[in-house]
């Protein structure tokens, strides 16, 4: 067994363990959805999908290809709306020759519904969906959205792009990073 193999076997024994621990041991399904989340996550099931469990003790499956797909774009129309913010002339924001930002919302929404249950990832996407509407108010011309972007993502763009390892954490811990 190489070195992955053991540290995916430990894992399953404390999770395991942490789940039998939390309630006497009287529910076994917790146990058997972390052992089957670690399988998934040690390639034992379709490469595209992985199992994950909430708090809660319920089972999802996940769309790594779609995770992976719009974590992709959005990182790059993420930093295009921050850089918004630096450009006063609204006029320049549709121009840009990178991007997707028309799809900047359903890729947030993508990831939103199958990160759903990381709530700092949950957050990091509610906070660029406001300023995705705020930009988008000012590639359709509308002036005062430059100072309004402004305004809402603040001085510290070091913070707001940091945001977005929210995101790819719980992407990675759900098996799709």
């Amino acid at each position: 067994m190489n070195k992955t193999g053991h540290a995916l076997a430990t894992l399953a024994v404390v999770l395991g363990l942490a789940a039998c621990g939390s309630n006497g041991g009287k529910d076994a399904s917790s146990t058997e959805a972390a052992t089957a989340t670690v399988a998934a996550a040690a390639g034992s099931s379709d490469a595209s999908t992985t199992e994950t469990t909430s708090a809660e003790g319920t089972a999802a499956r996940v769309d790594c290809v779609a995770v992976k797909s719009a974590e992709a774009s959005m990182i790059v129309d993420w930093q295009l709306v921050v850089g918004f913010s630096r450009s006063p002339d609204v006029a320049t924001w549709s121009k840009v020759p990178i991007g997707d930002l028309p799809k900047f919302a359903s890729q947030l929404e993508v990831l939103k519904t199958q990160l759903g249950s990381d709530s700092a990832a949950v957050e990091a996407i509610n906070f660029m969906a406001g300023a995705n509407e705020i930009a988008q108010k000012g590639i359709g011309g509308d002036v005062t959205a430059a100072d309004e972007l402004k305004q809402y993502l603040g001085t510290d763009v070091t913070k707001v792009l940091l945001k977005q390892s929210a995101i790819g954490l719980a992407a990675s811990g759900i098996g799709c990073g």
